[in-house]
């Protein structure tokens, strides 16, 4: 899947492939996170995500059900 953020240090807008696994140490109890492959394969926060004003901007409809999911977390975070 693709997503696209603001490199917060230069402002620029990138876009990064985002895959998501259980296998990663930011993983734990069974909960999926996104990794990145440009970032070699580390995580992305969901503070990254807000703070960079992150969006997908393409997936396949099994990588949006991902996505709805891991999404949900920054929805319980942030009050929604």
């Amino acid at each position: 899947m693709k997503v696209q953020i603001i490199d917060l240090l230069s402002g620029n807008v990138v876009d990064l492939t985002a895959s998501f696994t259980c296998d990663h140490p930011a993983s734990s109890y069974g909960q999926k996170v996104m990794v990145i492959d440009e970032w070699d394969n580390d995580a992305m926060s969901h503070q990254n995500w807000v703070l960079g004003g992150a969006k997908v901007i393409s997936a396949t409809d099994a990588e949006m059900d991902e996505f709805d999911k891991w999404h949900q977390l920054i929805d319980l975070m942030v009050g929604q």
